[in-house]
């Protein structure tokens, strides 16, 4: 949950990172790397599994496992 402002996805895992990729309420993605804890947080690598472009490293308070099929 978000807010509606959207899965800030950075470049390294950092608030100092690059925003490289905002991602929508409910957009799935997959772990790609992590857990890496800085800034106070704990941050994932993700990846969108239709578009690797859509990659980088979000902040673990703004994430929930999706239901599998």
């Amino acid at each position: 949950d978000t807010e509606g402002e959207g899965l800030r996805l950075r470049e390294d895992p950092s608030l100092n990172g690059e925003v490289v990729y905002l991602g929508l309420e409910g957009e799935i993605f997959l772990v790609s790397g992590g857990p890496q804890e800085n800034n106070g947080y704990l941050w994932w690598q993700l990846v969108a599994p239709l578009n690797e472009a859509k990659t980088g490293w979000a902040v673990s308070n703004y994430l929930e496992p999706a239901q599998g099929p």
